[in-house]
């Protein structure tokens, strides 16, 4: 299920199962290809648990959303 509240209005079972296998398969083409994979899945996937994920629409990534990607994407190549 998707961790929107859009999602869950729209009872949307398979968002998260679709995301999880579009993850996977762009990871198997980075690694054929010798290309870093960035996964970033895990922070969307929090926005039940940490206040302020998601911009007032409850569907858009918030700023503190992309400030908390940048720093992982920092970090994964520092």
């Amino acid at each position: 299920m998707g961790v929107t509240p859009y999602a869950e209005l729209k009872e949307i079972d398979s968002i998260s199962y679709e995301i999880d296998r579009y993850n996977r398969l762009i990871q198997k083409k980075c690694l054929e290809k010798g290309i870093k994979f960035y996964y970033m899945t895990d922070i969307s996937r929090k926005v039940n648990l940490i206040d302020g994920l998601l911009a007032s629409d409850g569907l858009h990534p918030s700023a503190l959303m992309y400030d908390m990607w940048v720093d992982k994407l920092f970090n994964f190549f520092n």
